[in-house]
Parts: C-alpha cells; sequence; structure tokens
C-alpha cells in the first residue's frame, strides 16, 4: 500500500512539473514572438506628451474563449478612439485578418482617454461574429487611437489560442 502511496504522489509530482514546464515554455514562444520581426505593430507608443498602451488581461485562452479583455491605458495626453477593433491571425509566416460576418457593425462614437486613465474593453471571438471558427495559434487584436486630430496610430496586442 506504502509503494503505491508513494508510485502516485511521485506521478503526480511529474505531471505537476510536465505542466509547469509546458507554460513556461508557451510564455517564452510567445515573448519571442511578441519581439520578432513578426510583430509590426506595438503595444505601446510614446512620443513627445503621448504615452498610450494596451494590454491584455491575459496572454494564453482556451479554444473555447467568447471574448478577450483588453485594457487602453494613457499616461500622456488625450487620446481619442473608436468602437472598432480588428483581429488578425498569423499563419505562414504573417498577419491575416479574421473578417467580421457581413452583419456586423461597431456602434460609432468617439471616446476620449484623459491622461492616467484607462478604457476596458472586450474583442469578441464568437462564432456569431467572426466568420471563421478559431483555431489553435497566434492572434493579436488592433485598435486606431487618434493621437492628434490628424494624426492615428495602431496598437495590438499579442495573445495565444490553445
Amino acid at each position: 500500500m506504502m509503494k503505491k502511496g508513494i508510485t502516485l504522489l511521485l506521478l503526480i509530482v511529474l505531471f505537476i512539473s510536465a505542466c509547469g514546464n509546458e507554460v513556461k515554455n508557451n510564455y517564452k514562444t510567445l515573448k519571442t514572438f511578441n519581439h520578432s520581426k513578426h510583430n509590426n505593430i506595438p503595444s505601446s507608443f510614446k512620443e513627445g506628451n503621448v504615452d498610450v498602451e494596451m494590454q491584455l488581461k491575459k496572454v494564453f485562452y482556451d479554444v473555447k474563449t467568447k471574448k478577450i479583455e483588453l485594457l487602453l491605458k494613457n499616461n500622456g495626453e488625450q487620446v481619442e478612439f473608436g468602437t472598432p477593433y480588428e483581429i488578425e491571425t498569423f499563419q505562414d509566416g504573417s498577419w491575416r485578418k479574421v473578417p467580421f460576418k457581413e452583419n456586423i457593425g461597431f456602434t460609432a462614437i468617439g471616446i476620449m482617454l484623459k491622461k492616467g486613465k484607462s478604457y476596458p474593453f472586450s474583442a469578441s471571438l464568437e462564432k456569431d461574429i467572426l466568420k471563421y471558427k478559431i483555431k489553435p495559434g497566434f492572434y493579436r487584436v488592433i485598435k486606431e487611437i487618434y493621437i492628434t486630430k490628424d494624426k492615428k496610430i495602431k496598437l495590438a496586442s499579442i495573445f495565444q489560442i490553445q
């Protein structure tokens, strides 16, 4: 009985450490990917008095995930944006747009984000919204931000569907 208990305990410890290594390796892969030539849109922008960033609530999601939670943080002068966003997937060495279904639209409002404020929002991954079903892989949410009346930038946050 004692041998079975020790064997079971050993198996549990091995399983837990293997899971921990997989998460560590996935995070390392994602971090490397974030800093590669394939990530041509930054998650933050700082120039002069403008300092804005887009963050994900987490970077790894299950394939059954319905929405991705994000946060726009403004540490500089006021910026403006709307509700639209894009989702792209990384396939065959490049980013490809994940299209929305034809009848999907965004509310046309302007949102002003003052210095020191944050704006939470979510990006839908639901099959009723997107034209194609989400599969495991790397994705990014892209948002356009007006840093002046005439100048806009794009921010992107990369995540992985497992």
